[in-house]
């Protein structure tokens, strides 16, 4: 895993494989779907900017999401379920 820092925010990569990489923001706070959006709307530039030819996925965690949620963005909730095999894996398999 690398992490890089950028104006006081953390961006965490792990690379999977050959082919694929993994970018995660995660935010403390509470988040609403339109903030969760923007935030990952930033880690789309900021994935850009790395110019890699890798399949990059996307994914920010944080505290809670509220209303409409980005299929990319998961919460503490989210995060127990996956973690108890509630529910399937969000994660796509390579």
């Amino acid at each position: 895993m690398i992490s890089m820092a950028e104006n006081g925010r953390n961006l965490n990569v792990v690379e999977v494989g050959r082919e694929d990489m993994a970018l995660f923001e995660v935010k403390r706070e509470r988040l609403s779907g339109s903030e969760a959006r923007r935030e990952l709307e930033g880690l789309r530039e900021k994935a850009e900017a790395l110019g890699t030819k890798k399949r990059i996925h996307l994914y920010l965690i944080a505290r809670e999401v509220t209303g409409r949620k980005p299929g990319e963005a998961y919460d503490l909730k989210d995060l127990e379920e996956i973690l108890r095999g509630s529910k399937a894996s969000y994660f796509p398999k390579t």
